[in-house]
């Protein structure tokens, strides 16, 4: 997995609307992964599984607010989520 300089924030500067930006702060490059994946023979890392929960949980609200409506979860996309920084908005 790349940094975040490498792949996230050019997209993030590219694209045309509002844009939040949020790194998970103790994600590995592997963490997202689940049970045993042939990158564990060559990269050091293991599965995560407060990195699952945590990406689950934002990309929920992201598609709940977004295609449904749903309010009640704005406090995870604009709020303070313990775990990640939010990039500030240029």
């Amino acid at each position: 997995m790349a940094p975040a300089a490498g792949n996230a924030e050019p997209v993030a500067a590219a694209a045309g609307g509002p844009v939040w930006l949020r790194t998970l702060t103790k994600a590995g490059h592997t963490g997202f992964l689940e049970g045993a994946h042939w990158t564990g023979l060559l990269l050091a890392g293991k599965p995560e599984g407060r990195t699952r929960r945590l990406t689950r949980a934002l990309v929920t609200a992201f598609l709940m607010h977004h295609l449904l409506g749903e309010n009640r979860v704005d406090v995870l996309l604009d709020g303070k989520v313990p775990g990640t920084t939010l990039a500030p908005r240029p």
